[in-house]
């Protein structure tokens, strides 16, 4: 209806007329355009707000994972290091089997550690996201990436590394009584677990420490596991920081 009338105005050489509806027009146009801006900012900010709120699910989520895997480390190596340490005094005593079956339990296995990265990923890589943050936001969203990645890899040779030789290869090893099911908690999941077979030293103390392969296994074992504590408590301390400064934003 207005470029109608703006084109007979122009027929007609109307200029004030067509002046007047010119600016009518740039203004319609320059609003819409404002109203659209603002529309599309506050989505954006929505969808960051509803993006750092499923990133402080997460966290909670990793911390939770990381003070497990903490907890089990801090029963498993005492074990490992007190076996390790018997067979280096090779004294066959009283409680030293036991101490030696003990480190058997948990050498079987290594831990399996899998953090939730994907809303941190969608942080650090999505533009509309990205334009959201402050500095001090993307630099922390940042290091924390840094330190999943450096971690993934680190996890990643502990619990593989030392399954290169499986353990129940050395000779002086047996299968013990079959222990009952039992239920264990991994990853926020409650498993049952079957009946199983636990390893347990059938040669004397005294031969399996001088033939060397008992100690080197739980050692190669200790020696990588231990690389967990420190590094799940760097990620640990990382997460902290960046909780709370997701605390101070709201």
């Amino acid at each position: 209806m207005i470029l109608r009338r703006l084109a007979t105005s122009i027929r007609k050489q109307d200029w004030f007329t067509v002046a007047t509806e010119t600016l009518i027009v740039v203004f319609g146009v320059f609003i819409g355009l404002e109203v659209n801006n603002w529309n599309q900012a506050r989505a954006d900010g929505v969808a960051y707000d509803e993006a750092l709120i499923r990133f402080d699910a997460e966290i909670d989520r990793n911390v939770a994972e990381l003070e497990r895997v903490i907890a089990d480390l801090a029963i498993d190596l005492p074990r490992a290091e007190a076996a390790i340490e018997t067979l280096q005094a090779c004294s066959d005593t009283e409680g030293a089997k036991a101490l030696i079956d003990e480190a058997l339990s948990s050498a079987r296995g290594t831990a399996s550690i899998r953090l939730r990265r994907a809303s941190l990923d969608a942080l650090t890589s999505d533009p509309v996201l990205l334009s959201q943050q402050t500095s001090e936001e993307r630099q922390r969203f940042s290091d924390l990436a840094f330190m999943f990645d450096l971690y993934e890899v680190e996890a990643s040779w502990a619990e593989f590394h030392p399954l290169d030789i499986p353990i129940e290869n050395v000779p002086v090893l047996g299968i013990g009584t079959p222990l009952p099911p039992r239920e264990t908690e991994y990853a926020g999941r409650i498993y049952q677990w079957n009946k199983s077979y636990p390893l347990v030293l059938s040669a004397p103390l005294t031969e399996a420490c001088k033939q060397g392969e008992l100690i080197k296994a739980l050692f190669s074992w200790h020696r990588w596991q231990n690389n967990l504590t420190p590094l799940s408590v760097g990620v640990l301390e990382e997460l902290d920081a960046t909780k709370t400064l997701l605390e101070e934003r709201s």
